[in-house]
């Protein structure tokens, strides 16, 4: 009677040491599979900010006209040959301007009106191409730190599949200690 009271508290020893080895290994399965996951949704996230980024760059550089610098530098030239051609010596000002003075500036203030709208569309394609660099360092630092995401999850990943194939080798442990101790009172009960 003893000997069958020992063999059924170790069997209800057994019993919940696999239990709970075998609850603490499905855990850490479950914590790895959450994990990698994780880590795929933010590798894919990162993608997806990287490929934006990737596409905002490009629209930036579109943004700007290499042409424009070489067209201002030819409309700045032209205003300075017309101030050189419109110079007058210096003339006492009168009450009414001469007509034929200010018909001589007309040329110069066309060229300045045509250089300020020149001026006028660069500026806006730079702020234009500015604010989507702005937006595509938004987008790469956003994918950098997604990678950075997918890292720490993935090292979470790893260490819970660690403590899993630890608690199977105490699964493992705790079911041969089982068979033992079961097949010893076995072969001792049949002797």
């Amino acid at each position: 009677m003893k000997a069958l009271y020992i063999g059924g508290i170790a069997l209800a020893l057994g019993i919940a040491a696999f239990g709970s080895v075998w609850g603490w290994r499905a855990f850490h399965q479950c914590q790895a599979e959450q994990q990698q996951a994780a880590s795929l949704q933010k590798d894919q996230e990162a993608i997806g900010h990287d490929a934006r980024s990737a596409l905002l760059d490009q629209q930036a550089q579109a943004a700007v006209d290499p042409n424009a610098n070489g067209e201002i530098e030819r409309l700045r030239g032209e205003v300075a040959r017309l101030r050189k051609a419109t110079a007058a010596p210096v003339v006492v000002p009168t009450p009414t301007p001469d007509p034929a003075s200010v018909a001589d500036l007309a040329p110069l203030v066309a060229k300045l009106d045509e250089l300020n709208a020149a001026l006028t569309v660069q500026n806006d394609n730079l702020r234009k191409a500015l604010d989507l660099e702005h937006h595509a360092y938004l987008e790469a630092s956003a994918a950098y730190q997604d990678e950075r995401k997918a890292r720490a999850a993935s090292e979470m990943a790893l260490q819970a599949q660690l403590a899993a194939v630890k608690a199977s080798r105490w699964q493992g442990r705790i079911e041969g200690f089982a068979i033992g101790v079961g097949s010893g009172y076995v072969a001792g009960r049949l002797k």
